[in-house]
């Protein structure tokens, strides 16, 4: 086996990852993506909060993509709903996450130049000491070396929208079916 052989991504993975976006037909642009769509919004709403932003984008009636929907803007992340998910596929019999997982996520943080962490989840102060049985589960973090950039969680799906902005902008388009693979196993 050459070097090439043992870095491929398994076909699986490579597979279901999405081209680049499909250019709508008269103008030559790329179809806008649910990030590109809130980009935009947030580029034109002035002075608004992270509150008042999140009110105007719910007034908007986003539409979902690849399974995600709006949540909330706030700090610069866009938080995301998730497909409901099976604790046991993400975290099976540890608190770790699951190997399966731990690979989409490395095959996107190489696709995107970014770095894998699975910090801790936090926990409220109140249950420590843990009682037996209590496991304080993982997620998965997305970074470049200045902080997070995607954050993924059983329960939801947090971006940093202005790393997909500006010269980032080609991955816009994909990222969310891209990290919707973490959602699928």
């Amino acid at each position: 086996m050459n070097n090439d052989t043992l870095n491929a991504p398994p076909r699986a993975i490579t597979e279901a990852m999405p081209e680049p976006a499909a250019r709508s037909g008269e103008t030559g642009e790329p179809s806008r993506s649910l990030l590109a769509r809130i980009a935009s919004l947030r580029l034109g709403a002035g002075d608004l909060n992270d509150a008042e932003f999140t009110q105007l984008l719910h007034r908007e009636n986003l539409p979902a993509e690849a399974e995600f929907e709006f949540l909330s803007f706030g700090g610069e992340f866009v938080t995301f709903s998730v497909p409901k998910q099976d604790a046991q596929v993400w975290y099976p019999g540890t608190a770790w996450i699951s190997p399966v997982k731990e690979e989409i996520a490395e095959r996107l943080a190489a696709k995107y130049g970014l770095r894998l962490y699975e910090p801790i989840n936090s926990v409220p102060v109140c249950l420590f000491p843990l009682k037996p049985g209590i496991a304080i589960h993982h997620h998965v973090e997305l970074h470049f070396p200045q902080g997070p950039v995607i954050m993924a969680h059983p329960q939801y799906l947090k971006i940093r929208l202005q790393t997909f902005c500006g010269a980032g902008r080609e991955f816009r388009s994909q990222v969310l079916k891209d990290l919707a693979l973490l959602y699928d196993h």
